[in-house]
């Protein structure tokens, strides 16, 4: 299967990975940082923040940089990075509380990703 194709599959379900994990961190972990922000706009900066990186991650990234472990380093690092700030913009919400949320929201996708590829997509 080529990249556009597990890209076309693999885009939604990061969205809801991703944009579930944001609705966790509001209530759960962040309830003072975020309690301005609705559950919508939390689900708008989630799906903003992953549809401006992910191509970036899949596409753009991987030329640049070759190894598995330096591309996953930058490719992560690059993702947390503008979607914090991205969360900091659009939730107004503290830099280092959307780059903890954006950490948290990444981990949450990288690893259901890593088993859900193992299951869906191998």
């Amino acid at each position: 299967m080529n990249a556009s194709v597990r890209f076309l599959i693999v885009l939604p379900m990061d969205l809801a990975i991703e944009c579930a994990a944001l609705i966790a961190c509001k209530y759960f972990l962040f309830k003072k940082s975020c309690q301005t922000a609705s559950v919508l706009s939390v689900v708008v900066a989630g799906v903003i923040a992953t549809s401006l990186t992910l191509p970036y991650v899949w596409f753009i990234i991987p030329f640049f940089i070759r190894g598995r472990i330096p591309y996953l380093v930058v490719s992560e690092a690059f993702a947390v990075l503008v979607e914090g700030l991205l969360y900091c913009f659009i939730l107004k919400i503290k830099l280092r509380v959307g780059l903890l949320v954006s950490l948290l929201a990444n981990a949450a996708s990288f690893i259901a990703l890593y088993f859900l590829d193992f299951l869906l997509l191998a």
